[in-house]
């Protein structure tokens, strides 16, 4: 399958830099840090990802304030500009009320078995909404729960205690017999698993809500190779325990 996204050199190397384009803003210090082993663990096991914390941005100024936007080949529904401020290093960037939620539209589902993949802040009222029209799926923090709704109804499966309000790891599997939901902390690999009722799903649109009234930090997120995959997805968790 192709996405728009496959025909982008900046994404598709992940942490290329154009020395011709002037208007590119990256943190040098990190692509040093991270450029040692990341690429292949990463490109090994994602056919989909963006990552916040390395990719490059287009600078622009506007009324003397200054804006970075998100520089990838696919469309970026709301929120693909925010100000400079906005943008967190190592730690991604804030999405808020005000730079309004983050979307990514795909040229083509993406088959069963797909896995999504969250790096970021698991703050209570986070929400993932995927696909526009039915069957759609929206995934959320709504503590003690997390909660799936879909074919209107809604499914709650409470949520253990030290795993919200931090950084985690988020996955969603979509099967042909439900939705397998994971929550990793990374500084213990202390995880947590879930299943949903929804079956076949195949995702092609996804919006990343934050809290309401509330800030979101976004590292990565990504949509798996199908197929067994279980190292290189032991080799990403062991990269993000070392960025941790």
């Amino acid at each position: 399958m192709q996405t728009a996204l496959d025909m982008n050199e900046h994404h598709v190397r992940g942490v290329s830099v154009d020395e011709n384009d002037k208007t590119s803003a990256v943190s040098v210090g990190y692509l040093e840090e991270g450029l040692k082993a990341i690429d292949k663990v990463v490109y090994d096991f994602f056919v989909f990802f963006h990552d916040f914390r390395i990719d490059t941005y287009d600078l622009t100024e506007e009324g003397g304030q200054i804006y970075l936007s998100l520089k990838t080949g696919v469309a970026l529904v709301r929120g693909n500009r925010f100000p400079f401020t906005r943008y967190a290093g190592k730690k991604g960037i804030e999405l808020t009320e005000i730079t309004n939620s983050l979307s990514f539209t795909f040229a083509d589902p993406f088959p069963v078995d797909t896995q999504f993949v969250y790096v970021g802040e698991l703050k209570n009222g986070v929400s993932f909404y995927f696909n526009i029209t039915d069957p759609s799926l929206t995934l959320k923090i709504a503590d003690p729960f997390l909660q799936a709704k879909y074919d209107g109804k809604t499914e709650n499966q409470r949520l253990p205690n030290g795993f919200t309000d931090k950084k985690g790891i988020f996955m969603a599997k979509f099967t042909r017999v439900g939705v397998a939901c994971n929550i990793i902390a990374p500084e213990g690999f202390n995880a947590h698993s879930f299943t949903f009722a929804l079956k076949s799903f195949t995702p092609e649109y996804i919006v990343f809500y934050p809290p309401g009234g509330d800030s979101l930090l976004i590292e990565f997120f990504g949509l798996t190779k199908v197929g067994d995959n279980l190292l290189s997805l032991y080799r990403f968790l062991m990269e993000e325990k070392y960025r941790n």
